[in-house]
């Protein structure tokens, strides 16, 4: 950020306003580009209404995360992270609560009060996938097919090769002058009242083992939140925040490359209905 310019000769006024003009100029165009704690990049509504907020209910506790929907062809399924469903036994719950998301009439996404219960098995039955990949902190819930109030287009992230990125492609865009953002719901506690998708922006810090580490302050209530890049006024999911520590506010998140290759058997099913 520019210092402010320092005081000139009175009698050289025009200099002076001048270098003030200038000096606001280049504020001006760094919250452009960048965003402040006063102005911050606005998501388009398309990476708002992808992301539900979940809870995992157990009889002793209530955990809070965040869940990306995604669609291939008629079926839907939430991607969160696995430790968001796994229970004190350290085994998977059977079942989370998602709130629904709702459009305001100034297309504002909010998560709503209206519950929904997702099963992620029945005696007999399981309808969540673990990753192929060992040490990989996701998990995928099928939700069904022809969800009628998720089911509209532009409300769902789609697996093609322009939402799911490959590796090569993501590390194109880890790049520290571009700005990034952990989209989601910080934990505040149990609550079912309205709330919007919060982020801030930060920065791209570098690759610590599996993980892409941003300078981005998430909370707990963020395990399972979208990881965005922001390039040339285009948006581009990279990751999914799998770990925080909120002392040094750095966000850990899995590359979101690993959701084709640690699914692969899901996605070969269903290409195959």
């Amino acid at each position: 950020m520019p210092f402010a310019p320092a005081p000139v000769d009175p009698g050289n006024a025009l200099v002076y306003l001048s270098s003030v003009i200038k000096y606001w100029l280049l504020i001006a165009i760094a919250l452009l580009d960048y965003g402040s704690v006063f102005s911050q990049p606005n998501l388009p509504t398309k990476h708002k209404s992808v992301i539900y907020r979940v809870q995992q209910v157990d009889s002793s506790y209530i955990k809070e995360a965040t869940g990306v929907i995604f669609r291939d062809k008629n079926m839907f399924f939430l991607i969160t992270n696995k430790h968001v469903v796994e229970t004190n036994t350290g085994g998977i719950s059977d079942s989370l609560v998602l709130l629904m998301n709702s459009v305001t009439k100034k297309g504002e996404t909010i998560s709503t009060s209206n519950r929904r219960s997702i099963y992620l098995k029945r005696p007999g039955n399981v309808f969540y996938f673990l990753p192929s990949l060992t040490g990989i902190d996701l998990i995928l819930i099928a939700l069904g097919m022809n969800n009628s109030n998720i089911s509209k287009v532009d409300t769902v992230y789609s697996i093609s090769d322009s939402t799911i990125l490959s590796i090569d492609d993501i590390y194109k865009l880890l790049d520290k002058n571009l700005v990034f953002t952990a989209v989601g719901y910080p934990g505040k506690g149990f609550s079912l009242s309205e709330r919007t998708p919060e982020y801030i922006w930060g920065d791209y810090l570098g690759i610590v083992g599996d993980y892409i580490t941003l300078n981005v302050p998430a909370q707990p209530g963020n395990s399972g939140s979208p990881v965005l890049v922001r390039k040339n006024q285009s948006y581009y999911f990279i990751g999914i925040v799998a770990k925080v520590d909120t002392v040094k506010k750095i966000s850990y998140a899995i590359p979101s490359s690993y959701i084709k290759e640690c699914f692969k058997k899901f996605f070969e099913y269903i290409d195959k209905r």
